[in-house]
């Protein structure tokens, strides 16, 4: 169970984008996503973003927290708590800290001229031009062919497919939604958008054939 998770949470970057999300936000200056987490029908936690706006720029925090129980019994955790800092549809500073059943990540990423110099515990890169991350908030992203990985700084190819209309469940709601795939190197994951581009839900598959669910709240 806890290599099932950590591949999934390793190689897909289910997180994009710090901690301590508690402020009141107001709709004039920033946005919301709450989503629940599960693993096939087992919640397992949570995870939120908030995206504020300024005449600069925009700022996005997240915080995640998963716990995987086998027969009541932890067996593995994860906290990920994230902050990025946005001037158009380009990163100009990452910052991120990961425990990942113990095991601490961290992440420091700033904009020098129109490099992003991404830093972790084991390399720094150099990645040129306008760089973004899993922003799933941003359906731009929808269109770009790299993307960071904040927990871990892979600057990973990818590919985006339109797969039609569908309804899903929001909510007590039901609701039409634009359904994308986003595929990588190991990586597979759906995504839904309202027609006014709002993120509604995620679903990726995990190594074991289990599936991961973001249900919004």
């Amino acid at each position: 169970m806890r290599l099932m998770v950590h591949l999934l949470l390793a190689r897909s970057p289910l997180i994009s984008a710090a901690a301590g999300i508690s402020a009141k936000c107001f709709a004039s200056q920033c946005s919301e996503w709450r989503f629940t987490v599960y693993l096939d029908d087992d919640e397992i936690g949570y995870h939120h973003f908030r995206l504020r706006r300024s005449a600069t720029g925009e700022q996005v925090e997240s915080e995640a927290r998963f716990k995987v129980r086998f027969l009541m019994i932890p067996v593995y955790r994860y906290e990920h708590d994230a902050r990025e800092i946005w001037e158009g549809h380009c990163l100009q500073r990452i910052e991120s800290n990961t425990f990942d059943n113990g095991k601490h990540l961290a992440l420091i990423g700033q904009a020098q001229g129109a490099d992003l110099i991404v830093t972790t515990e084991s390399r720094q890169d150099t990645l040129s031009g306008c760089v973004m991350s899993f922003a799933y908030w941003d359906t731009r992203i929808l269109q770009a062919r790299k993307l960071l990985n904040p927990q871990n700084g892979e600057y990973l190819d990818v590919d985006i497919t339109p797969m039609g209309t569908e309804s899903i469940a929001v909510g007590e709601r039901t609701v039409d939604a634009r359904r994308y795939r986003l595929q990588g190197k190991d990586l597979l994951i759906d995504l839904w958008y309202s027609p006014d581009q709002q993120w509604l839900a995620l679903q990726s598959t995990v190594e074991s054939g289990r599936t991961l669910h973001y249900r919004r709240q």
